[in-house]
């Protein structure tokens, strides 16, 4: 059974979790940017939350191959509106934010979002492990080799699952010197 804490209450869960995904950027490589509009991003939500959804996952920010840095300005304006919109409108629903910026994961939080759902892992901005652990905010950390611009061409040379293991070690156990935390790993 997995269990949640978000502001101090407990979510069970004995089922496995369905996490829909709506991303809000012009360039996604999952939806090709088809929920930019409030409307229909919200019409996308209702319709993953009546096909099963337990989270919602919203992204202003494209990890696809080639893709492009945006401002952390740009991803803000992006996702803020469109977070406290599910929030209001689908009060039961558990929101998470994709990013890998601790100032729009803490931005997402105030505007609604339960979770941080990290790319990166906590490389990409020194600043996003501390503020999970000071915050023990429950957090799906993905397994990352590289940098933005390499990441989708690294290969590694070494065994897989160790590799895996000793990121997911790492970043774990710098995470817990910030006490006990929530952390549902992405290999």
């Amino acid at each position: 059974m997995l269990s949640i804490e978000i502001h101090k209450e407990k979510r069970n869960f004995l089922k496995p979790i369905v996490m829909g995904i709506l991303n809000v950027t012009p360039d996604s490589f999952y939806d090709g940017g088809t929920h930019n509009d409030m409307a229909l991003a919200l019409r996308h939500c209702e319709s993953m939350i009546a096909e099963g959804a337990d989270i919602i996952d919203v992204g202003g920010f494209s990890t696809r191959p080639n893709g492009t840095l945006v401002s952390e300005d740009e991803e803000r304006e992006r996702i803020i509106p469109i977070i406290k919109e599910i929030s209001r409108c689908f009060p039961d629903i558990l929101i998470s934010v994709d990013t890998f910026r601790a100032s729009i994961a803490e931005y997402s939080l105030e505007a609604g979002a339960h979770i941080v759902n990290d790319i990166s892992g906590g490389l990409f901005d020194e600043e996003m492990l501390p503020f999970i652990g000071r915050n023990h905010v429950p957090y799906i950390m993905m397994h990352l080799k590289g940098t933005f611009d390499t990441m989708h061409n690294y290969v590694s040379d070494e065994d897989a699952h160790k590799e895996v293991y000793e990121f997911f070690k790492k970043q774990c156990d710098y995470l817990s010197q910030y006490g006990q935390q929530q952390v549902i790993l992405d290999p």
